[in-house]
């Protein structure tokens, strides 16, 4: 930030008492790591004899910006974050100098950029109900960083994140995690719905069908495990056909990873299996040729 280190040269130079503005003030405070004392000694500025020097809002953006990496508090509207990108967009609307349009438009990517980073951070360390506070981090990186760059696409993003979710989501299904039954069906419907939504961010791509075939059949293995000798036959009846209900969701959607990508093993395996599952004999037998004429030509 050249700008601060012209500032602060001069201070060496003639002395404390040189220093009288509050631009000048508040970015000394910044380099000796004081970011909230810079913004207490700017803010009142902003309004009055600073209100269009786009410097002074340059400067904001920075102190604003520092106390955000101090607190750094990972949600989508935390103030100091927002505050400094709305200093540093006050800033190149205003039309500042070369160097500090410079730094603006960095800093204005560097902060868009963390939206995004904190929002698979959060699929990293997950707990139910991470997923909208991920969500929401993600469409506030997509809106910042479209201003920036109107032609950018997020598709690959929106798709990796979706997958991380749903992967996320998955993993607390695990047993040993314990989670109880109500949380667990929402959770459930996360890994759906986040597969679900990747499919259609990324329709080619074979990946979120065959991982939804995996949980639903998932789901109906769970169910049968849990059946015990103190189950009546009219409840067990209901079981089967729950689980029947889905297998049969499962082979849907095995069946559209397959037409994406006939000769990816995991899809001819998922479909051998699941065919099996549901009594299907020829069919798990069709598919298991598939498999084994597909390792014999590797």
């Amino acid at each position: 930030m050249k700008a601060i280190r012209l500032v602060l040269i001069a201070w060496a130079v003639c002395g404390a008492a040189w220093a009288q503005s509050p631009v000048e003030r508040a970015a000394l405070l910044i380099h000796q790591g004081q970011p909230e004392a810079a913004v207490e000694v700017l803010t009142p500025a902003m309004s009055g004899v600073h209100r269009e020097n786009p410097h002074a809002w340059c400067i904001l953006g920075f102190a604003q910006k520092a106390r955000y990496y101090e607190l750094r508090t990972g949600e989508p509207e935390d103030a100091a974050r927002l505050a400094s990108m709305q200093a540093f967009q006050r800033c190149l609307q205003l039309g500042p100098n070369p160097e500090d349009a410079q730094d603006a438009r960095s800093s204005l990517e560097a902060l868009a950029k963390s939206f995004y980073q904190e929002a698979f951070a959060r699929t990293l360390q997950f707990k139910p109900g991470d997923d909208e506070v991920a969500l929401a981090l993600m469409r506030r990186y997509e809106a910042a960083w479209s201003d920036l760059h109107p032609e950018a696409d997020f598709a690959d993003l929106e798709f990796d994140l979706f997958l991380r979710l749903a992967q996320a989501n998955s993993a607390l299904l695990d047993p040993e995690v314990g989670i109880e039954e109500p949380v667990r069906q929402e959770v459930f419907e996360h890994v759906v719905a986040h597969y679900e939504e990747a499919g259609k961010v990324v329709p080619d791509d074979d990946r979120p069908y065959y991982n939804l075939a995996v949980s639903w059949y998932n789901e109906g293995v769970r169910k049968i495990r849990a059946i015990n000798r103190q189950v009546t036959l009219t409840e067990l009846m209901r079981i089967q056909a729950e689980c029947v209900g889905y297998f049969n969701r499962a082979l849907g959607y095995m069946e559209a990873a397959y037409a994406l990508s006939s000769m990816e093993p995991r899809n001819l395996n998922g479909l051998m299996i699941i065919h099996r599952a549901l009594d299907h004999q020829e069919e798990s037998t069709r598919f298991k040729a598939e498999l084994e004429a597909l390792k014999d030509r590797d």
